[in-house]
């Protein structure tokens, strides 16, 4: 259901995916791909990465990137870890590896019990900013009576639903001709987050 409402308002999102939900479901993993959605490493179980090691954070890493190079998710995709847990030398290697890292700034705290009201009201009443990206799960039903109400508000402001990578760390992104709003998944639950920024007018 989220692929199809994202595709009713043309956004292309990045689906930070878990390596044994994306063996469990190729197909949907594929259909993502196919749609012009980018595929990203979200650890191959979801574990608790303060609890590994360097080495076992890795592998979870490599494990996932066999998963998403079987469904086209390319060979070294960018990389969110479980929960946002960032141990500084799982940053250091990654740094080394050339490995761009995804992150949020905003986080609507759907994940809290409640009904999809409450969170919708929040992002009325704190609206994101231009250069945003919102953290939302999939878990329950809330994300998409959360994306029913807000996209079609995002688009009536002249925001575009377009594909943006935000990376940490690594390497800055360039800005676009045209500002874009960012929808992030992973399959946990799709782990949902987006990008909102607004749309730059033409000029001469």
């Amino acid at each position: 259901r989220v692929l199809d409402l994202l595709a009713r308002h043309g956004a292309r999102g990045s689906f930070f995916v878990i390596g044994d939900k994306v063996r469990a479901n190729p197909d949907l993993a594929r259909r993502s791909a196919a749609e012009g959605h980018l595929l990203g490493n979200h650890s191959n179980t979801h574990p608790e990465f303060r609890a590994l090691d360097l080495a076992q954070q890795l592998r979870e890493l490599e494990l996932a990137d066999q998963a998403l190079a079987a469904v086209g998710g390319g060979s070294e995709p960018l990389v969110r870890t479980p929960r946002g847990v960032l141990p500084p030398r799982l940053v250091l290697e990654l740094a080394r590896r050339g490995r761009p890292i995804v992150y949020w700034s905003y986080d609507t705290m759907d994940y809290r019990r409640g009904p999809p009201a409450e969170v919708i009201d929040r992002l009325r009443r704190e609206p994101p900013q231009p250069g945003d990206i919102l953290l939302m799960h999939d878990d329950g039903p809330a994300v998409i009576g959360i994306l029913e109400a807000m996209l079609p508000e995002w688009t009536a402001r002249g925001l575009l639903l377009r594909l943006r990578v935000h990376l940490l760390l690594v390497e800055r992104v360039q800005e676009l001709d045209r500002s874009h709003l960012e929808a992030v998944h992973d399959l946990r639950g799709l782990g949902l987050e987006i990008h909102v920024a607004e749309q730059q007018r033409d000029r001469e």
